[in-house]
């Protein structure tokens, strides 16, 4: 099992590799033809479809009609990176510079901001940063370029082992102009990145976090979804309330080939008391409040969510216990998300 998966990993590295050596080559329509292809084997790749099947019935929104929109949106996920790697190399910006033209166009066309980004513009301009809690939006890489170009936006660069996957992190925040925030690979190094991140938002800037990252029992913030208790990150949380940042929340929908970005908030919930004790429940309060974001999003524009095939979430929907405690369900056999946070 152990030879199987590393010889599994070592091919998928060697077509990473490829993928992105060749990207600067490909002509955009190739993309374009390379997305139809991805959508239409989708589907019919055994494993992977089976398994995606799976975990929406799991939680009761698996129809044939959003799994097969689930796989034509996780093409323009993965072409995205391709459109991305295209500018990656030798042409693409600097850290002061902007994104490459025809990598603004195609990111503009790909990812739609709908009037609630006023409601970003207007906490950024508090002067305090704002703390965005991120879902994995399909077309990830070209979300984060979108938000850049309204507010300027850092994202954390978690330290990877993997010296392939740094420089193919590197690419992109070079290509997308997007700043980054590099965190240690040292354990218990929390405050020192707390303290990195809070310079970043002193400068104004918005941070966008990823919360929708399954941990096990051991670890993360326990919250209610799908009438499990599962452990979702609270950094964002965290740094929401030592800093007094703003807390908002993106999700979005789907408008023909593109996603149509949604931001949520400011968060209005007060830390109650200086106390540890405060704190912490304060903490508790803004990630369950994104937890609920996170279930009506996935209710109602479930395709748009790249995380259906995700192994840590898979052991989530089959109830692994060691990431999951099952709750009692409300009498109308699901959990209700706050009516703030539903999506149009």
């Amino acid at each position: 099992m152990r030879l199987t998966r590393t010889v599994r990993r070592w091919v998928t590295a060697q077509i990473s590799d490829a993928a992105v050596a060749c990207a600067p080559l490909l002509d955009p329509d190739v993309v374009d033809v390379a997305e139809a292809a991805l959508a239409w084997c989708g589907p019919r790749m055994p494993v992977v479809s089976r398994n995606v099947a799976e975990n929406m019935r799991a939680v009761g929104l698996y129809t044939p009609d959003r799994h097969r929109e689930y796989f034509r949106q996780a093409a323009g996920h993965l072409t995205g990176w391709m459109h991305v790697f295209r500018h990656g190399g030798a042409r693409a910006s600097g850290s002061a510079r902007p994104m490459p033209a025809e990598l603004a166009r195609v990111v503009e066309q790909r990812v739609q901001l709908d009037d609630s980004v006023e409601l970003l513009k207007e906490a950024a301009s508090e002067g305090k940063g704002v703390v965005v809690m991120s879902m994995h939006i399909a077309t990830v890489p070209l979300v984060l370029a979108r938000v850049n170009q309204v507010v300027p936006t850092t994202v954390l660069a978690r330290y990877s082992k993997d010296a392939r996957r740094r420089r193919i992190k590197a690419q992109w925040w070079r290509a997308t102009a997007i700043g980054h925030v590099a965190l240690s690979s040292q354990p218990g190094q929390r405050g020192s990145r707390l303290a990195k991140m809070a310079e970043v938002l002193a400068e104004g800037r918005a941070i966008m976090i990823a919360v929708d990252m399954a941990r096990k029992r051991t670890e993360g913030q326990p919250v209610r979804l799908f009438d499990r208790q599962v452990h979702l990150p609270s950094g964002a949380a965290v740094l929401s309330v030592m800093t007094g940042a703003p807390l908002m929340m993106v999700s979005a929908k789907a408008a023909g080939r593109a996603n149509c970005l949604t931001f949520r908030g400011p968060f209005t919930g007060q830390v109650k008391g200086r106390s540890r004790a405060s704190k912490e429940a304060a903490v508790a309060e803004r990630v369950q409040w994104f937890a609920d974001g996170l279930e009506a999003f996935l209710r109602a524009h479930a395709p748009s969510w790249f995380f259906w095939g995700d192994k840590r979430w898979t052991r989530v929907f089959h109830d692994d216990p060691r990431y999951v405690r099952v709750l009692d369900a409300p009498a109308d056999g699901r959990t209700t998300a706050s009516p703030s946070q539903g999506e149009g």
